[in-house]
C-alpha cells in the first residue's frame, strides 16, 4: 500500500504541479490544517479509493459525506507522525536556500505567512513520491504503511458491522441507522487499540448518537443491569444507565442524552458516592473523566473494561506506590483511591501534572503539561514551538 501510495504521489504531482486539486478536497479543512498536509493528500486518496472498492465487493456503498470525516482521520495519523521529521527536513531545504538565514541575517517568515519555498518544498518531495525521504527514514516508511492499512482494515470492518446490523441496533436500541439518516462520523473517540481500532461516534439526523466499539461490551451490559437493579429498590438515590448491544467480539452503545455543562451540584455528589461504593465493591479501576460524563447531574459510565482489576506488583512501580512504606502503599491500592474516581494529582517523571478526577471541574487547573505545536502552519517560516517555552529562533530580514 505504501508503494501504491508514493506512486500516486509522483502522478499527482505531475497533473496537478501547482496543487489546484487539494483545494477540491473535501476532508482538507482549510480553518485547521495538518502540518505537511499537502504531502499526504495522494496517501489519502490512494487509500479512500481501495477501501471503497472492497466495500463495494462487499455491497456496502458510502456517501461521500461520511466518507470524508474518516479520510480526514487518516490524514491527522499520517501528520502525527511525520510533521517533526519533514520538518527536521524542511528545515534543511530552508538552510540550503537561505544559508545565512541561520545566523540571523536574512529571513523568510517576514512575508506575512508565504509558503513559496514551502510549496517549492512539497513539490520537490512529491516528484520523487517521497521515495527518498523514505529510504533515509524506513522505520517512519513502515509506520506509515501499517497506519494506512490498519485504516482501511478497521474502517471497512467498522462499515460492514454497520450494514449488517441495521435491523439488531433497530430492534434492541430502537435507532434508525440506514446510510441516509446518518449525518456524521466521528472516528478517533478512543484510544486506537488491536492494529488501529478506535470507537466511533455515528450523529444520526434526529440528534441521537450511537457509539461503535470495536471490543465486548459484556462488562457495560453487566454494570447497566445492575444499575437497573438498584434503582428498582428503595434506594432514594436514582442512577442513569444506558442501552447496549452486545456483539461478542464488538458492540453498539447509545450515546448518553442531555446537557453537560459542567455544574457540579450536591445531587451529582451524592450519585457518585454511591458509584464510588459500586466501583470499588465491584474492583473498577480508570474511572477518569473520559470515561466517567457529567451529564444532568448524572456521573455516567461509558467505559467499563476495567472491571474486576487485580492489583499486581506492577501497580508499585509505575508511579503508584506514594510512601516507602510497602504497608501502606498495599491500603492505599486496596481503597477507593484506586478507582481514580477521586481527586487527586498525579505527576510524572518529566514533572507535567494533572487531575483527571470526574469530580472536578474540566478547566485548565485539572492539566498541568509542556505541549508542542506547529506555528506559520504550511508557510515558509513555519515552526515547532513548546508552551510556555520562548518563541525559537526566527529568521530575521537583513535591513
Amino acid at each position: 500500500m505504501l508503494e501504491e501510495a508514493c506512486e500516486a504521489a509522483t502522478l499527482y504531482s505531475r497533473i496537478d504541479p501547482k496543487g489546484r486539486l487539494k483545494n477540491n478536497r473535501s476532508f482538507l479543512n482549510k480553518n485547521a490544517p495538518q502540518p505537511f498536509q499537502d504531502l499526504f493528500v495522494p496517501f489519502v486518496i490512494t487509500a479512500s479509493l481501495t477501501l471503497q472498492k472492497q466495500l463495494k465487493a462487499n455491497g456496502v456503498l458510502i456517501p461521500k459525506k461520511l466518507l470524508c470525516s474518516l479520510e480526514r482521520d487518516l490524514l491527522s495519523q499520517l501528520t502525527d507522525i511525520s510533521s517533526r521529521t519533514l520538518l527536521y527536513e524542511f528545515n534543511n531545504y530552508r538552510r540550503a536556500a537561505y544559508p545565512l538565514g541561520i545566523l540571523g541575517i536574512t529571513g523568510i517568515e517576514s512575508n506575512n505567512g508565504g509558503s513559496l519555498l514551502y510549496d517549492k518544498f512539497v513539490q520537490s518531495m512529491l516528484e520523487s513520491g517521497l521515495e527518498e525521504f523514505f529510504l533515509e527514514y524506513s522505520v517512519l516508511a513502515r509506520l506509515v504503511g501499517t497506519k494506512i492499512g490498519y485504516w482501511i482494515d478497521s474502517n471497512e470492518l467498522f462499515l460492514q458491522r454497520l450494514s449488517e446490523d441495521q435491523i439488531m441496533i433497530l430492534n434492541d436500541l430502537g435507532l434508525n441507522t440506514k446510510i441516509h439518516n446518518i449525518k456524521r462520523l466521528i472516528p478517533g473517540k478512543s484510544d486506537p487499540h488491536d492494529k488501529g481500532k478506535t470507537v466511533v461516534e455515528i450523529q444520526l439526523a434526529d440528534g441521537s448518537s450511537l457509539f461503535y466499539k470495536p471490543r465486548s461490551l459484556i462488562a457495560e451490559k453487566f454494570y447497566y443491569r445492575l444499575i437497573a437493579s438498584i434503582n428498582e429498590t428503595k434506594f432514594k438515590i436514582k442512577l442513569k444507565a444506558l442501552n447496549v448491544l452486545d456483539c461478542g467480539t464488538y458492540g453498539w452503545m447509545l450515546g448518553a442524552t442531555g446537557s453537560s455543562n459542567g455544574k457540579l451540584s450536591e445531587l451529582f455528589f451524592r450519585r457518585s458516592g454511591a458509584l464510588l461504593a459500586i466501583f470499588h465493591s465491584l474492583g473498577v479501576t480508570d474511572m477518569h473523566n473520559e470515561n466517567v460524563l457529567n451529564i444532568d447531574e448524572h456521573p455516567i459510565v461509558v467505559d467499563f473494561e476495567t472491571l474486576d482489576h487485580p492489583i499486581t506488583i506492577f501497580d508499585f512501580h509505575l508511579g503508584r506506590g506514594f510512601f516507602s512504606n510497602s504497608k501502606l502503599d498495599e491500603y492505599l491500592l486496596r481503597s477507593v483511591w484506586r478507582t481514580l474516581f477521586l481527586p487527586g494529582w498525579t505527576v510524572t517523571p518529566g514533572r507535567d501534572s494533572y487531575d483527571l478526577s470526574p469530580l472536578v471541574r474540566n478547566d485548565s487547573a485539572q492539566l498541568r503539561t509542556r505541549k508542542s505545536k506547529m506555528i506559520r502552519m504550511n508557510s515558509d517560516g513555519m515552526a515547532l514551538v513548546f508552551f510556555g517555552d520562548e518563541a525559537p529562533i526566527e529568521f530575521k530580514e537583513k535591513k
